[in-house]
């Protein structure tokens, strides 16, 4: 079974994104990654973050299993991060971003420029652990 993760950086209050153009249209995304040598996921997703993005977390909570079809037999987790210091972002190659605000976050997927299934299924635990202030050390 292939084990991926997907990471919802932070910083001060927003996330951030990855701007994918397609056919004409704009969509978002949060960063992911494959697990590797049978490396932990929990090292994966600092791995995806730090390669993709040059950015540390301080605080990492993983936010459980995302539901994946079975029919693709892929387990996915998911991690809400922090960063200390978002001045260290370093994209790798011709890759936009855009850091947003959980509102901001909520607009893009009421637009429609959010429809990848894991970012929408982070969104959906964020907007959980929001909701039920189950992490109060993380700045959401």
């Amino acid at each position: 079974m292939k084990k991926a993760i997907i990471v919802a950086p932070s910083y001060l209050g927003k996330y951030l994104l990855f701007k994918i153009e397609s056919n004409g249209k704009i969509q978002y995304e949060f960063s992911k990654g494959l697990q590797k040598n049978n490396e932990s996921l929990f090292v994966t997703a600092l791995k995806t973050l730090k390669e993709q993005t040059n950015l540390k977390p301080n605080i990492s909570i993983q936010l459980k299993e995302i539901m994946f079809p079975a029919t693709l037999d892929m387990k996915v987790l998911g991690y809400l991060t922090e960063v200390e210091d978002a001045s260290e972002l370093h994209i790798k190659g011709n890759r936009k971003y855009k850091w947003v605000t959980f509102q901001e976050l909520k607009e893009l997927v009421a637009n429609g420029q959010i429809i990848d299934s894991l970012t929408l299924s982070v969104i959906c635990k964020i907007f959980c652990t929001r909701s039920y202030k189950k992490i109060k050390k993380l700045r959401l």
